[in-house]
């Protein structure tokens, strides 16, 4: 009798969690801000944006200017929340991304102080 209620228990447990993903908000990126339902947040007032291992859904922690935190639930299939976080990364112009400066992180180089020499 206890298998069955092990059983049941893990299979409520499921669709607790699958209900729960379902009616997360809408997540829409635009221009100049991340927009999660009636929350907003400005591309420019991100300063982490950290990866959890979770890939899919995907779990992202938003550390905005004031050291609140976000966390970024997205329960998309692979392709689509690999490119949402490639767009979460390419916005946050101003933030850490897994710990390492933007223009590390992407390969820009930092423009030299003195333009003559090679």
């Amino acid at each position: 009798m206890t298998p069955g209620f092990i059983a049941s228990g893990l299979s409520l447990l499921s669709a607790a969690v699958l209900i729960f993903l379902a009616y997360r908000p809408a997540i829409e990126l635009h221009a100049h801000h991340l927009s999660m339902g009636s929350q907003i947040i400005h591309w420019l007032d991100i300063r982490r944006v950290d990866r959890t291992g979770w890939m899919s859904p995907l779990i992202v922690r938003l550390t905005l200017f004031d050291d609140s935190r976000v966390l970024l639930i997205y329960p998309g299939n692979l392709d689509s929340c690999q490119a949402l976080l490639r767009h979460l990364r390419r916005a946050s112009r101003d933030a850490l991304i897994d710990g390492v400066p933007y223009r590390q992180y992407w390969g820009e180089m930092l423009s030299s102080s003195s333009p003559g020499r090679l």
